[in-house]
């Protein structure tokens, strides 16, 4: 699901608490079946936390018990327009030592996203039409900077749009 920031015709300002913005590498793995975070990103960026009964097994082969789980809501900007995009990831995990933050490319796609992957042109679409977020490339693995989604408390915003598996719908309903 994703959704563009409203604009705030009033000239309101948002309150930001430091983990809306404090940023986080997210890093896009082929081989992952659900999004792991470690303990600190978690922290800051899930919605709701409770306890995980997840077995997450990693390069060692060994089946290591994460921590917690949440429902992952991030925002992600666009280095060009600068517009910023609430995406809502669905159920994440988090475990000790956990020493990246995952995102499963297979559940974005499942999703809607599109994850491009080409030389000099590597991108995130996060829905058909979205604009493409360029990937940060780090030692072979590709990124983006995402923060703690800060969203307004109320209805009072103007309407925004939503995209979920390729349809938009907008809220508040018309």
């Amino acid at each position: 699901m994703l959704q563009t920031m409203p604009f705030d015709s009033r000239g309101s300002v948002f309150q930001a608490s430091c983990a809306e913005l404090q940023k986080f590498h997210m890093t896009f793995d082929s081989g992952a079946d659900t999004h792991v975070l470690s303990l600190e990103a978690a922290h800051a960026l899930f919605e709701s936390k409770k306890l995980s009964n997840l077995r997450i097994i990693g390069v060692s082969g060994t089946p290591t018990p994460a921590a917690i789980m949440g429902n992952l809501i991030i925002s992600v900007q666009d280095p060009i327009s600068l517009e910023q995009f609430v995406i809502d990831l669905g159920v994440a995990h988090a475990m000790d030592n956990c020493p990246l933050n995952l995102l499963s490319v297979s559940l974005l796609i499942k999703a809607g996203a599109t994850v491009h992957f080409e030389q000099g042109n590597s991108y995130f679409r996060a829905y058909p039409g979205a604009p493409p977020i360029p990937f940060i490339q780090s030692g072979g693995m590709f990124q983006l900077l995402a923060s703690k989604a800060a969203l307004p408390a109320d209805d009072s915003a103007l309407p925004v749009s939503v995209s979920c598996h390729g349809r938009v719908f907008s809220w508040p309903p018309t």
